[in-house]
């Protein structure tokens, strides 16, 4: 969807008020030869001010399975930070790529006045690095 960060933004709005990351899976389908994200789903999770964990995974795949959607990556703040990818980003990505090479990571970081959001993947190069790190 358009409203896709601005709707997250809105479901984040308390762990960001704390200084807490907040985690989404986008999901969606494949039509007409295209990814499409439909969906941001926010499983149950812990935070802190530089990770986030889910728990719970297997409902989230059943959810997923009932409803036909694919993971096409991920979204997810740094409330107190700027717009990259951690570390801990990274590797996440890396897993998350790795089960499917389209798929993207959001990060969304309300306090840094140069880049507010951004969206990445790795480059080939950097699957390797990260594969082997």
């Amino acid at each position: 969807p358009q409203d896709l960060t601005s709707r997250f933004m809105k479901l984040a709005k308390y762990n960001t008020s704390k200084g807490n990351e907040t985690c989404g899976v986008l999901c969606g389908k494949l039509a007409k030869n295209k990814f499409h994200i439909t969906s941001c789903i926010l499983p149950p999770q812990t935070g802190s001010h530089n990770k986030t964990s889910t728990y719970g995974e297997e409902k989230l795949i059943a959810l997923q399975e009932s409803k036909g959607l694919l993971t096409l990556g991920w979204i997810h703040t740094h409330p107190t930070q700027s717009c990259f990818l951690s570390s801990i980003d990274l590797h996440t990505q890396f897993s998350y790529q790795i089960m499917m090479p389209e798929a993207i990571a959001i990060v969304m970081a309300p306090t840094d006045r140069r880049c507010r959001e951004g969206v990445f993947s790795l480059t080939e190069e950097g699957m390797v690095v990260i594969g082997n790190c």
